[in-house]
């Protein structure tokens, strides 16, 4: 079945197929597959998800989907934070030709290193942010062209 699934306030299409044991779900969100288990909290008609990846995982596989919302006004493409945290360490400088899936920052969020890939293919033109800078979701990190 399809659904709408709100994450960290993020709406996102997942279709959603039950598992061979119980209480086990395969999610699929975009091209990326997740494996769940829900359990019953006791509140009535209240469960809890658990799982063996992060929202933020499921948040960055919808991130690395390129649209044209991506485009900046001056031409290329804006790699935004998938979340609220700390840039904790930057891979690449401006100039430096990068390939779709190649490391570009590590952010740090609820105790979590979060690696942040490139999602295109080009050169780096601008890098919006610094180490140990706090940036909010979806602030922009850099600019490919």
């Amino acid at each position: 079945m399809k659904y709408r699934v709100e994450i960290e306030g993020e709406i996102y299409e997942a279709e959603v197929t039950e598992g061979a044991e119980a209480g086990k779900y395969r999610i699929k969100v975009g091209d990326s597959v997740f494996t769940v288990r829900v359990e019953s909290t006791g509140a009535q008609g209240k469960r809890r998800l658990k799982t063996q990846v992060s929202a933020q995982q499921l948040i960055s596989s919808q991130a690395e989907q390129p649209s044209a919302s991506n485009a900046h006004a001056t031409g290329g493409n804006i790699v935004q934070a998938p979340m609220a945290g700390r840039i904790t360490r930057i891979f690449i400088k401006a100039g430096d030709r990068v390939t779709k899936g190649q490391l570009l920052f590590t952010l740090e969020a609820m105790k979590m290193e979060n690696e942040i890939l490139s999602s295109y293919d080009g050169i780096v033109v601008e890098i919006f942010v610094a180490e140990c800078e706090s940036v909010g979701h979806s602030s922009p990190l850099c600019r490919i062209e």
